[in-house]
């Protein structure tokens, strides 16, 4: 019992100076970037971290079905990925982080078209034109192959810079109109913007948006107002 209150002291404390300067976590964010583009194992650091806090989320009953799939799939691509980066390995990671990638896309589609798999009360925003693009954009996967540690796209319907480009704006939109990320909206905007910058500057869209979205999800841990931990 003490260790629990303690824990959620700390998360209190946490999530007050995070509210009080919420500006920190963007450089926070980007300087955990920054160390990845230079030591590689930053990345499978937080990516571990990432899933092992996996279980927390599940606890967490009143999430949509749709954000327990996104979380298992981020998790699991980026601990695929940044492993694959640091570690020799004569498996072949290619084509399931393809996939995997595409899936993590095709998911929202159930927060934007009524079906059987949410609950009404998880907030189903029905969106037709949006729910088309973000199923063009699922269609429109690059295969992503892991050599000589690096990450590269490749063009299967679409090139990968405007693949890229594409990405970014429809999931920006997504964000915008969805109710859902209202509170933290500059925050996943931001997550989206510097792995597009990044992608034409050093060609690592893919690590800085995966590792961004799993610091996001370990932020959400001291974010006591929607996990309440």
């Amino acid at each position: 019992m003490i260790n629990l209150l303690n824990k959620k002291i700390k998360s209190n404390e946490m999530y007050k100076i995070l509210k009080t300067n919420p500006k920190l976590i963007f450089p926070i964010f980007f300087l955990i970037c920054l160390m990845h583009y230079k030591y590689k194992i930053v990345g499978f650091i937080v990516s571990l971290i990432t899933v092992l806090c996996v279980p927390l989320f599940i606890m967490k009953k009143e999430w949509e079905n749709s954000t327990f799939i996104k979380v298992i799939l981020i998790a699991l691509t980026s601990l695929l990925s940044f492993y694959k980066l640091n570690f020799k390995s004569s498996f072949n990671f290619n084509w399931i982080i393809t996939l995997f990638l595409a899936v993590n896309v095709f998911v929202l589609l159930f927060t934007l078209v009524p079906n059987f798999f949410m609950e009404k009360e998880g907030g189903i925003m029905e969106n037709y034109w949006l729910a088309t693009l973000i199923f063009i954009l699922f269609l429109c996967t690059p295969f992503l192959s892991i050599s000589k540690n690096n990450i590269n796209l490749s063009k299967i319907i679409l090139n990968p810079d405007i693949y890229v480009i594409f990405f970014t704006i429809v999931l920006g939109v997504y964000y915008i109109l969805y109710p859902l990320w209202n509170e933290h909206l500059h925050l996943v905007i931001f997550s989206l913007v510097i792995p597009l910058i990044s992608h034409f500057i050093n060609n690592k869209w893919f690590e800085s948006r995966a590792l961004f979205l799993c610091l996001f999800i370990i932020f959400d841990i001291f974010d006591i107002k929607n996990y309440g931990f």
